[in-house]
């Protein structure tokens, strides 16, 4: 209990110590995400790069989303062990079927788990790259001069 709540609190003090880094060029201040670092984080913490990217929303989904998934899988294998058990005592059909039905859930459950994990992962990874799109974006102008259509990019 005692590790449980020691690795939480350090993983809390390691989300809220990350900065966002950045690069100048030209005396502007372009915002810089590092994908690898959103995606290492998304992987180990639940919406851990979510929240490198400043989508907070996204993370408070995604903690739901994956709360709600762990839950229910910690829920059903406990159900399969305790029908198991009882099956094992009193060789009854029914607590056979319930465990065989729970245990179903709990495979089902884990893999909706790891299906999450792996979607937000690429979400992180994702805003990462498009972080600076806003300004990225006012670099790309779209001219129409005499007929014909410019397509300008200020380096």
């Amino acid at each position: 209990m005692k590790k449980t709540v020691i690795s939480i609190l350090m993983m809390i003090f390691f989300i809220t110590c990350i900065e966002a880094e950045s690069v100048e060029l030209d005396s502007l201040h372009i915002p810089h995400r590092s994908p690898l670092k959103a995606g290492l984080l998304s992987a180990v913490i639940p919406a851990g790069g979510q929240i490198y990217n400043h989508a907070y929303i996204k993370g408070a989904a995604v903690i739901v989303l994956e709360g709600l998934f762990l839950g229910y899988a910690i829920k059903n294998h406990q159900k399969a062990d305790d029908y198991y058990n009882r099956w094992k005592d009193t060789d009854n059909q029914f607590d056979y079927d319930n465990y065989e039905f729970h245990c179903e859930r709990y495979k089902s459950q884990a893999w909706w788990l790891g299906i999450t994990i792996f979607l937000s992962t690429l979400d992180a990874v994702t805003d990462a790259y498009l972080y600076d799109f806003d300004y990225q974006k006012q670099k790309v102008r779209l001219k129409f001069d005499n007929r014909s259509v410019i397509l300008e990019y200020k380096f």
